[in-house]
């Protein structure tokens, strides 16, 4: 399977992803936010650094921007869905913060996934 240098990008973006907030979920979010976020910063950078290298980047060009808009929408919508659920059937803060944090994760790797999936579909 040959893949452009933007799917390149967004797997080593999901595997960050599921990589390090899947272990901060794992722990029931009682880890260091501040630390998780910048762990998932050093590695996305080492990925990105290393499918530089690996790969040419190319630039975007309409096809790129269009797959992104419609990424942004599907994750607006699971964002919106969450968000709205979390605070309907909420009765405390705290979980409610960390279970706000949880739809934001779930909502970019929702765009992500859709992201793959426009790539792979050819729109």
């Amino acid at each position: 399977m040959n893949l452009s240098y933007q799917e390149k990008s967004i797997w080593a973006s999901l595997i960050a992803t599921f990589l390090v907030y899947g272990r901060y979920f794992a722990m029931g979010a009682r880890g260091s936010l501040p630390a998780t976020v910048v762990a998932l910063v050093v590695i996305e950078i080492v990925f990105q650094i290393a499918i530089s290298v690996a790969s040419r980047p190319v630039p975007k060009d309409e096809r790129d921007n269009l797959i992104a808009v419609k990424a942004y929408r599907s994750a607006y919508l699971v964002l919106v869905c969450g968000v709205l659920t979390i605070c309907l059937i909420s009765d405390s803060v705290v979980p409610t913060a960390k279970t706000l944090f949880l739809a934001l994760v779930v909502a970019d790797t929702v765009k992500s996934v859709s992201r793959l999936y426009y790539y792979r579909r050819g729109v």
